[in-house]
């Protein structure tokens, strides 16, 4: 039993782009050849809005125009005029009768597959000139392709989108059906009322039904180069070359670039024959092992070697996706845990320091000129238990009624007055934290004196804090012929950038907090992923492309931000 031979390229029923992705649209070694080779894609009898189908569809405007097709949003009078798409073959191909065929199988295959992330048919007929047309749901959205920036997607989003794509891939192969043209112009999103994305699977025009009556070793040969499994270019379709191309999908959406940049088909094929040279972690550092090993499996030059199952492989990328992003998030907690660290021990150590300097100082000022033994002072009387755990309590209550009082208030004088009257207290370190990198403003020489006993451990305890390290000056840029490193990657800092704050990395150094990652020094741009940041210089060759400044815009403290640059070619 032998399938039928596959590949037109009809247009998807949705909204979008009319030249998406045609140029990589390929389709030959034809059973028949047509025999007007020179015919134009015009039909015979043009449609234009207002034409009514079957006495019931009434065309409203035209959506795109593919090699075989042309798709149409419509509205169904019988039916309180709801939209629906309707995909009518274009006159050429009734020259050929194997795009009839395919028209027709289209139909079948979506008539087979019942998923809500696969687009349903509703009804199909012949124009009055004879050319056959589909009526399917017309879906309010955009396609992927419009979602995929250089930098690539969110980790979670992409790890969302992913499982919805492996679950309605999986429901096409449960029922032998190969798409044999997924790609990111044939995935739409919908936004639902509860704010979810949920995607759908267009484009059924290539479709192979492998059981179908007769089968044949080998089909037409037809696709988008840049999606095509290998054994796709000799007409040998099954559920792995979907998977391959998948795995395309999934290597663009979290990279933003595909993993085969060609000029044409036979460099694509030799390509794929060399494997992927350039690794997702090269263009996107922090993501997992395990999410790049799913990846470069699905993207294997044996067929036999890629993932069984669509559903599968797409639930395990997804989650090992999120893992990626929970261990970014971990990370960056650490390091703030670390930095919180750092301060509570260099408060304990102001505190040691601030009493060992009043004791020397006492001992060299006030010298006991008859007693050559050091006095000891009796030591006080003990505080009852009782008495001691109210004060203890009481003293917790105030502090922490003095915090909720100022702990989201972006006024720096609050936190100076909270360390002044609590330099050891539960949040001085926090408090240190949002005065990091704070300007002194106006206001604050009309602050009221503090009482000398108030304000005298504040000073003890900055006499002893660190400086703020200064910036390494400038390193020398790179030739960018010279350059071998990857071509994206990221900055993460993590501290505390208070409303309106800059803050500036250069020399691979911040001027506070916690830095990891650093610019490739070669002509690049870059974006501040954070929101409420943006960045305020750019790397130039001023700057020997070694530095950028980013700047808080919001009215929050920011605690972490990130930041993604890539090489400019």
């Amino acid at each position: 039993m032998d399938s039928p031979p596959s590949g037109d390229r009809g247009s998807g029923p949705l909204n979008r782009p009319s030249n998406a992705d045609l140029t990589e649209t390929v389709a030959f070694v034809p059973t028949s050849p047509p025999s007007h080779e020179d015919s134009t894609q015009t039909m015979a009898m043009p449609l234009h809005p207002g034409t009514l189908l079957k006495d019931r569809y009434l065309i409203v405007r035209e959506l795109s125009s593919g090699g075989f097709g042309k798709v149409f949003l419509a509205h169904d009078q019988q039916l309180h005029d709801r939209p629906v798409v309707v995909k009518i073959q274009l006159d050429r191909a009734i020259d050929d009768p194997w795009f009839e065929r395919k028209f027709k199988e289209e139909a079948h295959a979506l008539a087979l597959i019942d998923h809500p992330g696969v687009v349903g048919v509703l009804d199909s007929a012949q124009t009055p000139d004879g050319r056959p047309f589909l009526v399917m749901q017309y879906v309010e959205g955009q396609p992927l392709r419009s979602l995929v920036t250089p930098d690539g997607l969110p980790l979670d989003r992409a790890a969302n989108i992913i499982r919805q794509i492996g679950h309605a891939l999986g429901a096409a192969h449960d029922k032998k059906i190969w798409h044999r043209d997924l790609k990111p112009e044939n995935i739409m999103l919908q936004v639902l009322p509860g704010g979810e994305e949920h995607i759908r699977l267009i484009d059924f025009g290539l479709a192979t039904i492998s059981d179908l009556g007769t089968r044949q070793t080998h089909t037409r040969v037809a696709g988008s180069v840049a999606y095509m499994a290998p054994e796709q270019f000799s007409g040998q379709p099954s559920a792995s070359t979907d998977i391959y191309a998948f795995g395309v999908i999934a290597y663009e959406m979290i990279t933003g670039r595909k993993p085969f940049v060609a000029e044409g088909a036979v460099q694509h094929a030799y390509l794929q024959q060399s494997g992927v040279r350039v690794k997702p972690s090269a263009l996107r550092p922090g993501i997992s092992n395990q999410a790049e090993s799913l990846i470069l499996h699905a993207l294997s030059y044996n067929p036999n070697e890629r993932p069984l199952k669509a559903n599968a492989f797409g639930d395990a990328l997804s989650q090992a996706l999120l893992n990626s992003q929970s261990t970014l998030v971990m990370e960056m907690a650490a390091i703030q845990t670390r930095r919180v660290r750092l301060f509570w021990l260099a408060g304990a150590l102001a505190v040691v320091l601030a009493a060992g300097g009043a004791w020397i100082a006492r001992g060299r000022i006030f010298p006991s000129p008859t007693v050559s033994v050091r006095q000891v002072n009796p030591p006080p009387a003990p505080i009852p238990a009782a008495a001691k755990s109210n004060l203890d309590a009481t003293d917790e209550q105030v502090e922490l009624a003095f915090w909720n009082s100022i702990g989201a208030s972006s006024d720096p004088r609050l936190y100076r007055d909270y360390l002044a009257k609590y330099p050891n207290g539960k949040f001085a370190s926090v408090a240190k934290l949002k005065l990091e990198d704070q300007p002194s403003k106006a206001g604050d020489a009309h602050r009221p004196p503090q009482s000398t006993a108030a304000a005298q451990p504040s000073k003890a305890a900055s006499a002893v804090q660190p400086a703020k390290p200064s910036l390494p000056p400038v390193r020398p840029a790179l030739k960018p012929e010279d350059y071998g490193g990857p071509l994206r990657g990221e900055l993460n800092w993590a501290g505390s950038l208070l409303p309106g704050a800059t803050l500036t990395i250069q020399g691979g150094k911040a001027m506070s907090g916690d830095l990891t990652g650093d610019l490739p020094r070669v002509p690049s741009t870059v974006g501040a992923l954070t929101n409420g940041v943006s960045v305020v210089e750019q790397p130039s060759a001023a700057n020997q492309w070694d530095r950028v400044v980013v700047g808080n815009t919001s009215s929050a403290p920011v605690g972490s931000v990130q930041i993604r640059w890539r090489v400019v070619r």
